[in-house]
């Protein structure tokens, strides 16, 4: 999980889209910043072969809160480049987990020590 988690962290990184990068769930962030989640699903023998594990992952890619026209544009622009977020993600994550898979991206909210910020949640797909 650790591994997978710092994975998603390093692979997105490199694409220069947030300032501050949270390879787990964080008390206080830093916007734009990237936060990833805990996995939501976790299957194991995926692939009727032990030791080929599956989980879902969800990664927020968080905006500011201040002003609701920047987030707005900020989250559009996020959305708008899926596609790249989605390039940057679908791999093997530099060899941290044998395969990683991008499944949707949603607009939302994301509430981080009681403040709630505006961000597009990507859920990846993850097999170990």
């Amino acid at each position: 999980m650790a591994a997978a988690m710092d994975g998603i962290t390093a692979a997105l990184a490199t694409g220069g889209r947030a300032e501050s990068m949270y390879p787990f769930p964080a008390e206080a962030i830093a916007t734009p910043a990237v936060v990833v989640g805990y996995p939501t699903v976790i299957e194991f023998d995926a692939t009727f072969r032990r030791g080929s594990d599956r989980a879902e992952f969800p990664v927020w890619f968080v905006v500011g809160r201040n002003d609701p026209k920047a987030a707005r544009d900020a989250l559009s622009a996020i959305i708008a480049g899926a596609d790249s977020i989605k390039d940057l993600l679908d791999g093997d994550l530099g060899g941290a987990v044998s395969a990683c898979r991008v499944t949707g991206c949603e607009p939302t909210f994301i509430d981080i020590a009681g403040v709630s910020y505006a961000a597009a949640k990507f859920t990846l797909e993850v097999y170990s």
